[in-house]
């Protein structure tokens, strides 16, 4: 009997000590003030980020404006893609374990940067300037306590030019490429200069914007003779050159005597993906 009693005693007090463990923190009566900051890993269109965000991922040290309610706080990206709050400041802190709706941009600023409002650098082949272009969004996200993953989206374009001789052009080597009739170009001008990644391929993220029977990319090249020839790619389709945030643009663009033979993809593996669209069609120098 006693051996039974004390079997008793232990169950009853051991029962709310299970009852309580199965509970999450703060499911009943709320988690302690102070005691859970929020963190959140940042993802870009669902892939985990490494890196730089423009590839989506995260070099480390990007500042990052967190919203919830109508308070905005500065929090920094590690490597790994994971956001805490930036040093010296009080981080949001979990009441309880109910989900929370977050919003969240990048670069920081204390209010988020309206669509007409975005800008992109001018010259994205100097220092930083291609990754000073890129624009995330994570608008009105569910967090939950258990995953507090963030997805975000870019909000510009990235556009890809590669250049290949044909057609009586033996040499591209020199070749200069930019991007015209551009808006929200930092500084008010209307032309970038893209990135190089080889000599022959051409990258930049620029603002959404509907490019059609506008000159959209121009190819310089020496002449031979100390002067220069200039050739233009208009797009003339709806959706040749319909440049929208989160989208991937591939030019492959033949330098011919007198033109330029263009072949586009808007397929985006890399990016936030779109639809398939291949358009092939030839656009003559236009002086």
């Amino acid at each position: 009997m006693k051996q039974k009693r004390t079997k008793s005693t232990l169950f009853a007090f051991l029962l709310p000590v299970l009852l309580f463990s199965t509970c999450a923190p703060g499911e009943e009566t709320g988690l302690p003030a102070g005691k859970y900051p929020m963190t959140f890993t940042a993802q870009v269109d669902g892939l985990t980020a490494t890196r730089a965000t423009s590839d989506n991922s995260w070099a480390g040290g990007e500042e990052v404006a967190i919203q919830i309610g109508s308070e905005v706080k500065k929090y920094t990206a590690a490597s790994g893609g994971n956001l805490t709050v930036a040093s010296s400041g009080a981080p949001f802190y979990w009441q309880n374990t109910s989900d929370i709706t977050v919003s969240a941009w990048y670069p920081y600023s204390a209010e988020k940067p309206a669509a007409d409002a975005l800008t992109v650098k001018a010259d994205q082949s100097q220092s930083d300037n291609y990754q000073l272009s890129d624009h995330l969004e994570a608008d009105n996200a569910t967090v939950t306590f258990a995953d507090p993953a963030l997805t975000f989206k870019h909000r510009t374009a990235k556009v890809i030019v590669t250049l290949k001789a044909g057609g009586g052009v033996t040499d591209i080597s020199d070749a200069t490429v930019k991007f015209l009739n551009q808006t929200g170009v930092d500084g008010g001008g209307t032309e970038v200069t893209p990135k190089t990644t080889s000599s022959t391929i051409y990258t930049a993220l620029l603002i959404p914007q509907n490019m059609k029977d506008k000159k959209f990319i121009s190819v310089t090249l020496s002449d031979g003779n100390g002067g220069s020839n200039t050739y233009y790619y208009t797009p003339t389709q709806e959706n040749e050159a319909n440049l929208q945030g989160g989208k991937q643009y591939t030019y492959d663009i033949t330098v011919k005597n007198g033109s330029l033979e263009v072949t586009t993809n808007t397929s985006s593996p890399q990016w936030q993906g779109g639809n398939d669209e291949t358009v092939t069609g030839t656009e003559k120098q236009n002086n």
